[in-house]
């Protein structure tokens, strides 16, 4: 097909004429700036230069003088209109009063010529705003603090009870001070003076529900600071899985169920305390391959989901665990968008890493992220077998 072929008819409206010729700007806008003592300037790229299209057209025959009359009415109508362009196809514009004429001819009987002038129309786009999907996640970690805070203290009682429904509660603080201490890769004499301080307070704090409410919260966030945003996920994972069993509740007397309705209150407040500060976590995270991000994003959502599903759960903390899901996964969705994958490839022969990384990126600079990520001994001799390689 030849580009005569490939012409289309110009209609501007719906309503034809044929086009004589044409002319059209293209390039870059940009503002030089010219400095004193130098020989070179500074160009500054302002973005594209706004389409206008003059045409030169024309209409011919018996009955030109309607189609003229069609064509006027399309010209003067409100607003952006279809052009349709022999050589560009079809386009937004409006047409300019300023460059539009329409002239003729006595000696010229059936006939007439039209210069048109347009301007793409664009979009009217104003400032928009951005929901800050991170800060959503942190909010949404807060409420389900309050809500499982204000649960625990309206269960947890030892002040009614006998002596061993206390040592029983206090049993839990050394539970959950083991837990944290056998999963928490953190810095060995931070923590075990963060946990001794834990279970002290604890202690003195049981006849007072808010305060070890607080405690617990507190001894979670605190542990999970003293290691990486990166490292945190896992640990603050597991340990929403903990449940304290607050020692032997085999007899069916009101003390000992007061004592296992503690040690549920007690691990539910603990395991929505780690939760929430996992949510947070995956708020501070960034990830180098989407699969990390998918994965954290099931397993926080599962998590939550799990916690969610509990019979115990009042109806204002399933709502904050369920507010809490939505915007972590909606968080971790967002950010993940812009996350690059992993694929693998595999060299037909063995070859210096260099080389494989101009060959597949044209960029021998990422040399060293494919020697790292595949655990290469020597970046001079890459094995011909499967290779992971970030796609970005």
């Amino acid at each position: 097909m030849s580009w005569r072929e490939r012409l289309r008819p110009g209609s501007f409206r719906g309503v034809g004429f044929h086009l004589d010729a044409d002319d059209r700007p293209a390039g870059r806008r940009a503002q030089v700036h010219e400095y004193p003592q130098r020989d070179e300037p500074y160009t500054e790229d302002l973005g594209r230069q706004t389409r206008r299209f003059r045409i030169s057209a024309y209409l011919l025959g018996p009955d030109y003088d309607q189609e003229l009359q069609a064509l006027i009415e399309a010209l003067d109508q409100a607003g952006p209109g279809t052009l349709v362009h022999p050589f560009y196809g079809e386009l937004q514009v409006v047409c300019l009063g300023d460059g539009t004429r329409i002239s003729h001819d006595r000696r010229e009987g059936g006939y007439c010529r039209i210069t048109m002038s347009f301007v793409e129309a664009g979009a009217l786009r104003y400032p928009e705003g951005q929901v800050n999907s991170r800060v959503q996640t942190r909010s949404s970690a807060d409420l389900l603090d309050q809500a499982a805070l204000a649960d625990f203290a309206a269960t947890f009682d030892v002040t009614a009870w006998p002596d061993y429904v206390r040592d029983a509660a206090t049993g839990l603080a050394d539970e959950l001070s083991s837990f944290i201490s056998d999963g928490f890769m953190a810095a060995p004499l931070e923590l075990t003076g963060l946990l001794s301080s834990f279970v002290s307070s604890a202690t003195g704090a049981l006849s007072a529900p808010m305060d070890l409410g607080r405690a617990v919260q507190g001894l979670v966030g605190d542990a999970a600071g003293l290691m990486d945003s990166g490292d945190r996920l896992e640990p603050l994972l597991d340990l929403g899985r903990f449940s304290g069993s607050g020692g032997p509740t085999y007899f069916d007397t009101p003390a000992r169920r007061a004592q296992a309705d503690n040690a549920r209150a007690f691990s539910g407040l603990t395991r929505r305390a780690a939760l929430a500060e996992a949510a947070r976590a995956t708020a501070d995270m960034e990830w180098e391959v989407l699969d990390d991000a998918l994965s954290a994003r099931e397993r926080i959502g599962g998590g939550l989901d799990t916690e969610a599903q509990r019979p115990e759960v009042s109806d204002r903390t399933f709502r904050a665990l369920t507010e809490l899901r939505t915007t972590t996964v909606r968080d971790i969705t967002r950010r993940a968008a812009s996350v690059p994958q992993l694929r693998t490839v595999r060299p037909n022969a063995p070859m210096p890493a260099l080389v494989l990384a101009y060959d597949l990126f044209e960029d021998a600079g990422r040399e060293s992220e494919i020697v790292t990520r595949n655990r290469i001994r020597h970046p001079g001799y890459l094995p011909a077998e499967e290779l992971a390689v970030l796609e970005r």
